[in-house]
């Protein structure tokens, strides 16, 4: 994603980023770039698991928090 949109969510390059695409839910490690275009995210093409969608397609991005390991 653009940096100005990592920025205004609080995001950091190599955190966990959720997103749906038809209903499919997935995860990715963050990559911030100049090059891509503010307001747009880019998906890895071949990506395994990923369902074909056609595009270009909406997609809701959810920022996922760090976890935290609990023991038992």
């Amino acid at each position: 994603i653009h940096q100005k949109d990592a920025a205004a969510l609080n995001l950091e390059s190599g955190q966990t980023l959720a997103f749906e695409i038809d209903g499919e839910a997935y995860e990715l490690p963050v990559v911030i770039s100049e090059v891509i275009a503010q307001g747009l995210a880019g998906v890895p093409s071949g990506l395994d698991g990923l369902r074909f969608a056609e595009l270009p397609t909406w997609a809701l991005l959810k920022k996922i928090e760090k976890r935290q390991h609990t023991s038992v």
